[in-house]
């Protein structure tokens, strides 16, 4: 279970946006407010909060999370013997690792740049250092996580603005660039049925 996911931050984030993160999806999918079938989910992000927001435990999961991930990233199939007269081909790569990242105390850097604007309510600047940051680092989860979650947040801010249209560009943009998060994903329905039901009533 991807406790971050869950909580739809980064596994760089702080204490304050663990605590935010939490309240914020407690309300929402709370049994009382969204009905019995959300319990589950409900417990989800209960679980997940215990873990992030206790020092010990989070560095505990952390380790664990990232060893899973080396394994994952190191599980190859076994090489096919040669049959007997035949030349093995090797093929290597000359180019860059997809997996290797430039310059990473350049992404934290960025992500915290980020995530100062969203703490001064400065979402548009949020989203503008989130694409660079992406531009800079293409291959980086972290980047691709870091800019959907500005784009649902200015989203958001959009639609307490009243400028539902643009609301709805940011927020499936949001869904576009982080496509296979099923709990970012499952927010950003909510926001948009939310959003549909504000233009039908206008």
């Amino acid at each position: 279970m991807d406790y971050y996911a869950i909580l739809n931050l980064s596994p760089a984030a702080d204490i304050e946006e663990i605590k935010q993160a939490f309240r914020r999806l407690a309300r929402q999918f709370h049994p009382d407010v969204a009905g019995e079938g959300s319990r589950e989910r409900f417990q989800q992000i209960h679980q997940a909060y215990q873990v992030l927001s206790d020092p010990e435990q989070r560095r505990r999961y952390d380790a664990q999370r990232q060893s899973a991930q080396r394994q994952s990233a190191q599980r190859q199939p076994p090489p096919s013997s040669p049959a007997a007269g035949e030349r093995r081909v090797v093929i290597r790569s000359i180019g860059p690792s997809s997996a290797e990242q430039p310059n990473p105390e350049g992404l934290k850097e960025g992500i915290a740049r980020v995530k100062a604007a969203w703490r001064e309510r400065k979402l548009p600047t949020a989203v503008a250092q989130a694409e660079a940051l992406l531009k800079r680092f293409p291959n980086s989860s972290e980047a691709i996580h870091i800019l959907a979650l500005a784009y649902q947040r200015f989203g958001n801010h959009l639609i307490y603005e009243g400028r539902y249209q643009q609301a709805e560009a940011y927020l499936r943009k949001a869904l576009a660039t982080e496509p296979h998060n099923r709990e970012l994903a499952f927010e950003i329905k909510r926001d948009l049925a939310r959003l549909g039901i504000q233009e039908g009533s206008r």
